[in-house]
């Protein structure tokens, strides 16, 4: 794709783009081209314009990408904790660990905790069994 410019009788210029046909579309060099006048349209406007500064997008490209990266979630102010332990409370018989050997139900992980917390506190086995 090309530009050429001419200076015409008016002290003005015209452009003309010049692209492959082969290659470029009509609906996607009409884009180009509404781009390409509002970037100069930019920069008559504002003489200081520095181009990082420029509008790259159409209206509604700015639209459409603003529309497409709406993607907030609203993230729950609960632990991971918090959060397995609701799911544990919910569906004890779930499972909570699993491996190829192994599998462990929320349950099963909470007895299991509990036990290691009686014998960290000093009880013996036969004591609670």
């Amino acid at each position: 794709m090309k530009l050429a410019l001419f200076p015409d009788e008016n002290g003005g210029l015209d452009i003309e783009l010049l692209a492959n046909a082969q290659r470029y579309d009509d609906a996607t060099l009409s884009r180009h081209a509404l781009r390409l006048m509002a970037l100069i349209t930019q920069f008559a406007d504002n003489p200081a314009l520095r181009c990082g500064d420029a509008q790259m997008l159409l209206a509604e490209e700015q639209t459409q990408l603003a529309h497409l990266n709406n993607t907030a979630v609203t993230i729950p102010a609960a632990t991971l904790s918090d959060l397995v332990a609701q799911q544990a409370q919910k569906t004890p018989e779930a499972s909570a660990l699993a491996d190829a050997h192994y599998h462990f139900t929320y349950r099963e992980m909470r007895e299991t905790g509990c036990g290691a917390g009686v014998r960290a506190a000093g009880t013996r086995r036969s004591a609670w069994r």
